[in-house]
């Protein structure tokens, strides 16, 4: 590495720069776009112009995962992914219609190697997700309700 480099550390190659959010969005919209469909679940994507600062292979990497959950454990309703500005950051929200999770479930799914026991394959986990975001200096967030479905948040300092 170089020796006075002013990035931030990131996951491996990953540096932090300016990263229009409507990347992650389109890419996410594109990957499960069609599994939405096929399921019958409406996928809705809010564009954002926002600019953040950000290691962006972390950032796809959690969203995708996130919005991949949602669509893969939601039978019926919405997938809704979108920004909200607080604060100087940029929060991207993914909200489902799916079954939702008790707080004890969230704390286990964060633990590495665990994932819920209706789940087919293995995804990244949350552990990873949490392990990533970490890394990347990014705050997420799980708000679940059992029956009524859950809200993952993922903050990143704002640029614009």
């Amino acid at each position: 590495d170089v020796v006075g480099h002013d990035h931030h550390e990131a996951p491996a190659g990953d540096s932090f720069e300016a990263f229009p959010v409507s990347v992650v969005l389109a890419n996410v919209a594109a990957m499960f776009g069609e599994e939405a469909r096929n399921k019958g679940l409406d996928l809705r994507v809010v564009p954002s112009g926002a600019v953040v600062n950000t290691a962006p292979l972390a950032l796809m990497r959690i969203v995708s995962n996130l919005v991949s959950n949602a669509v893969k454990y939601t039978e019926t309703g919405r997938v809704l992914l979108g920004c909200r500005r607080r604060n100087g950051h940029l929060c991207i929200e993914t909200h489902d219609t799916g079954p939702g999770m008790s707080e004890s479930e969230i704390a286990r799914l964060a633990e590495p190697y665990e994932r819920a026991s209706n789940a087919p394959g293995t995804g990244l986990g949350l552990a990873l997700v949490h392990e990533l975001a970490a890394t990347a200096k990014l705050d997420l967030q799980l708000i679940s309700e059992p029956g009524k479905g859950t809200r993952a948040i993922v903050c990143a300092e704002r640029v614009s």
